[in-house]
């Protein structure tokens, strides 16, 4: 059976304070077309240090199926990470992951993301099946579910600061703003 990737995407009120880990990610996409893309990534766990590379390949998964996309991963070295340069016009997308358990057993990544992207706080949910990600009841701390396409770092990778502003729109980047410095003060 082939990897799934079943997840939905939402921004956010507030970062709560369960948080359980924080990652540095650094990732660089290395091709894409209108039907799969390929990237490698740096995932750095802060509370150990360790560093995690990973080469990926995602491709669109079946139009019946919402929230789903096909992923195949295998760890890289770090010499192979470092070689690879991103496609071009793509850009290295920097952020932070930080995990917070939810109900049933899943769990949010809070992607809150940094240099040419930094204002753009999203939060993923992965599911073990559609009929879990159609059900799936939002937090109180989640604002709105946004469209998966419009918000993968895949798309992320390409666009401009102020076409990510435009998408988020300012009341959310005001919102996001706060969060960012809670964070920072909490990074300390």
């Amino acid at each position: 059976m082939v990897p799934t990737e079943i997840e939905r995407k939402y921004t956010i009120n507030y970062l709560p304070n369960e948080i359980k880990k924080i990652f540095k990610i650094t990732q660089k996409h290395i091709y894409r077309d209108s039907v799969c893309s390929i990237r490698v990534r740096k995932s750095e766990d802060l509370s150990t240090n360790e560093a995690k590379y990973t080469h990926t390949i995602k491709a669109k998964g079946k139009e019946t199926e919402i929230f789903s996309i096909t992923e195949l991963e295998k760890e890289i070295t770090e010499e192979q990470f470092e070689e690879v340069k991103p496609f071009k016009g793509s850009n290295i997308i920097e952020k932070y992951r930080v995990i917070i358990p939810l109900e049933d057993g899943l769990k949010a990544e809070v992607d809150i993301f940094e240099k040419k992207l930094k204002g753009l706080i999203i939060v993923e949910v992965e599911f073990e099946n559609v009929e879990q990600a159609k059900t799936f009841k939002m937090p109180s701390w989640f604002e709105k579910e946004v469209p998966h396409n419009e918000f993968s770092n895949r798309k992320m990778s390409t666009k401009t600061r102020k076409e990510i502003l435009e998408l988020i729109g300012k009341k959310q980047l005001a919102i996001n703003e706060k969060i960012l410095k809670e964070f920072q003060k909490r990074m300390k």
